[in-house]
């Protein structure tokens, strides 16, 4: 019952990187593009700091767009879960699972997104603690929600998505607010070697 309900609160998550792949990434990568144009080209330094700050807006406007998005998700499939198992003729115990995975996949959205940011900055340090800490969060909270049996299936997925997206989007934003240093000095070849020295955090 656990199994099948958290396979069905994962499909939930389908929409939601469709919307990476079709809507954030596609604006995020043009925005991040004119950064670099700004970068290696002739710019002055207050258009590569204006590129940088519609680069932010990007961001937060896609953040708050994937939010509003799933949680909708979220909020359909909670509130039909019942009606959805009986339809499917599944066991109503795996409710717990069903409801916590559809939460947890909307703060796992959250992390793919944010990875996707911290994957164009070559952050592939951030992007290791950020999944880091999805797995110890889900790890701990599962060991310690065990004697509550099936009211605690899908507490850790949950768990480590909701500090796993925190730790993402503290991350992902810091960087994008640090960009430019990030570009012309704290991972530029000429200056800090072209391989052992690079900024991976």
């Amino acid at each position: 019952s656990n199994d099948y309900a958290s396979f069905l609160g994962l499909l939930s998550i389908v929409p939601g990187m469709t919307l990476i792949v079709l809507a954030t990434e596609t604006r995020f990568d043009l925005a991040f593009a004119r950064v670099i144009d700004a970068c290696v080209g002739t710019a002055r330094y207050d258009k590569i700091e204006q590129e940088q700050s519609d680069l932010f807006s990007v961001v937060l406007h896609d953040l708050r767009l994937m939010i509003l998005f799933q949680s909708l998700i979220v909020f359909v499939c909670w509130v039909f879960a019942v009606p959805i198992f009986d339809f499917l003729g599944a066991d109503t115990i795996g409710l717990f699972a069903f409801r916590h995975t559809i939460i947890g996949g909307l703060f796992h959205l959250i992390i793919l997104q944010m990875c996707v940011y911290l994957a164009y900055y070559d952050l592939f340090g951030c992007i290791l603690i950020v999944w880091s800490s999805f797995a110890v969060t889900s790890a701990l909270t599962t060991a310690l929600q065990w004697h509550l049996g099936a009211a605690a299936f899908g507490g850790g997925y949950m768990s480590g998505a909701i500090v796993g997206a925190a730790v993402a989007v503290t991350l992902a934003l810091n960087a994008t607010r640090k960009l430019i240093y990030l570009l012309f000095v704290g991972n530029n070849p000429s200056i800090v070697g072209a391989n052992t020295h690079r900024l991976w955090i």
